[in-house]
């Protein structure tokens, strides 16, 4: 049987949990159902997923169709892309097929060399990474990158890479 794995922001989501606080008071939950999971966030954010509505205000807010904004998700493998209209945080949920179970069955030094891997993937996105730590706890390790855009906008941002098993894979 193929598990879906959800990875690449879940632990984004705990680690700006404190930052969203403010935000706490109207929330909106979207069922992420191919993942098996769900997500609350606030009502004052901006969320885009695979269902999203041709008639979307945002998406002709922010230049986007329907179209474009599927087929981008779907290549990128990404299920939720949320952000404020500030734009200070910026919430992706993305999952990938044939992924480890988790993090926990990494040594350190592999961990490190994956990150090294991804570190020149951003590089050739055009996105500098000015350094990658990895975390470790009871329930799964984690990858943790600084990075910075190098077209001029100065956009800083902190993305955390884990990786959880619990979904099964469903098409």
């Amino acid at each position: 049987m193929k598990r879906k794995i959800t990875c690449g922001c879940i632990c984004m989501v705990l680690f700006i949990t404190a930052s969203l606080m403010g935000y706490a008071a109207d929330s909106v939950t979207y069922a992420l159902d191919e993942v098996g999971l769900s997500v609350s966030l606030p009502s004052e954010f901006v969320v885009f997923t695979r269902d999203v509505s041709e008639t979307d205000p945002n998406l002709s807010a922010y230049g986007l169709t329907k179209e474009s904004m599927l087929s981008s998700m779907i290549s990128e493998n990404i299920y939720l892309y949320a952000f404020p209209e500030d734009l200070k945080n910026i919430i992706t949920v993305v999952a990938k097929e044939d992924m480890p179970q988790n993090f926990n069955m990494y040594s350190d030094e592999e961990l490190s060399k994956t990150a090294e891997q991804l570190t020149a993937q951003y590089e050739q996105d055009g996105i500098t990474c000015l350094k990658s730590e990895i975390y470790s706890h009871n329930q799964s390790k984690f990858m943790k990158f600084f990075t910075t855009q190098l077209d001029g906008a100065g956009y800083r941002r902190t993305v955390n890479f884990a990786v959880n098993a619990a979904q099964k894979f469903r098409r």
